[in-house]
């Protein structure tokens, strides 16, 4: 890769995730790459290698009311992809319905992974970066995704906020 700009200091090494973090409002837990800035929201996290405002690579994870089936079929996911698609594939992420979305702008790559995460929600994964590191960037969005599951320490719903 060829920069004018140094790496950040995140992809000097290999992939790594940091300390799993539990969302209050959602049964999610999941792991985002070490010394990425994590934002919460009311919806999930958004995480960046870089300034929020002025970011190498941003992995966004919210939890959203549908199904994977129903949020392909939405139009906003064709204005989440607001250049060509580059590719699409269905598969199973431990047993959970899973489609992936690859997305292409002019000088960006938009990722995007839907995860069945029970009867009437869906995670939603997106993935930012620019063309020219979509592929340096790829092993950490696909351990993000791969980190994401159920809390270990509440049998909650989503949408339920747990009591102590």
């Amino acid at each position: 890769i060829t920069r004018s700009t140094p790496m950040s200091h995140a992809r000097r090494a290999p992939p790594r995730l940091a300390h799993e973090r539990v969302h209050d409002r959602f049964p999610v837990a999941l792991r985002f790459p070490v010394d990425w800035q994590v934002i919460r929201t009311s919806r999930g996290w958004a995480a960046v290698d870089g300034l929020s405002w002025d970011y190498d690579a941003l992995i966004q994870v919210m939890v959203l009311r549908g199904s994977v089936e129903k949020y392909l079929q939405e139009p906003r996911l064709h204005l989440l992809l607001r250049g060509e698609l580059v590719s699409s594939e269905r598969l199973e992420v431990d047993g959970r319905p899973t489609a992936r979305i690859v997305g292409r702008t002019a000088g960006r790559v938009e990722e995007i992974a839907l995860l069945d995460w029970g009867p009437g929600w869906v995670v939603v994964v997106m993935g930012d970066r620019t063309r020219e590191n979509y592929d340096v960037y790829k092993p950490w969005f696909r351990f993000t995704v791969l980190s994401i599951d159920h809390p270990k320490t509440t049998e909650a719903s989503p949408g339920v906020a747990e009591t102590p």
